[in-house]
């Protein structure tokens, strides 16, 4: 996906001699590749309790505030007129929702596809695990840990375990 995306879920863009990339031009497989990614992030969402969604909807509105922001500048960038912008973001936006809406509606009508929801939901798992270790290394140079940022993310696990464990039902 990060083929045709160009890297911009990870929150910049990847540019090359591509097709794609040519001033004008509209970057149809990179807005391909991000729609794909968000609608795969709206599988668990069809399938949760209303407490767990809850979570899982403002981690994905935060996850995709980066990237939108991305997507309007290289949009921009390439020229693409402010309809196209607005239509780019609203195909962007529609997606996690079509995709958690497709696994409500799979899950009623075909019952058996509930004991399958494991397997979306360790797919959508894995493609953020892969979006947040790329963008922990990859902005390192030769792709070294810095103490800084990983003390850092420490502090992040340490504050979501504390509030975590703070938390009654």
């Amino acid at each position: 996906m990060d083929h045709f995306s160009g890297g911009i879920e990870h929150g910049h863009v990847h540019l090359t001699t591509s097709e794609d990339n040519k001033k004008g031009a509209f970057p149809i497989g990179m807005l391909g590749g991000l729609c794909i990614h968000a609608f795969l992030e709206g599988f668990p969402l069809g399938s949760v309790d209303e407490h767990t969604l809850e979570y899982l909807i403002w981690g994905i509105v935060v996850h995709n505030i980066p990237v939108s922001i991305v997507l309007v500048g290289f949009l921009k960038h390439q020229k693409i007129s402010n309809i196209g912008i607005i239509a780019s973001i609203t195909l962007f936006a529609c997606m996690t929702p079509l995709g958690a809406y497709l696994t409500q509606y799979l899950n009623a009508s075909f019952p058996v596809l509930v004991s399958y929801q494991p397997i979306a939901l360790a797919l959508v798992i894995g493609i953020l695990m892969h979006l947040a270790t790329t963008i922990f290394f990859e902005s390192i140079k030769h792709h070294k840990i810095q103490i800084s940022k990983f003390v850092i993310s420490l502090m992040g696990v340490l504050v979501a375990l504390i509030i975590h464990s703070q938390h009654t039902h």
